[in-house]
């Protein structure tokens, strides 16, 4: 796994995890979760996690404004 990276700003990387995890659970609604593109997305959010210095958290946008 890499190692964090210095000097990403937090909550930059939380807002785009939870987009990206907001995503991929449409699409697994659309596709399946076996899907590719599904597997693509869920990767994704878990480098951005890896790459973030701090706790993984899940941001709820159903109460997002």
């Amino acid at each position: 796994m890499p190692e964090p990276m210095k000097g990403l700003v937090m909550s930059n990387l939380d807002e785009q995890r939870d987009k990206l995890q907001l995503l991929c659970e449409e699409v697994a609604e659309l596709l399946g979760v076996e899907h590719p593109a599904v597997v693509a997305l869920q990767h994704a959010a878990t480098e951005l996690s890896v790459a973030a210095s701090g706790p993984r958290r899940y941001a709820d946008y159903s109460q997002a404004g």
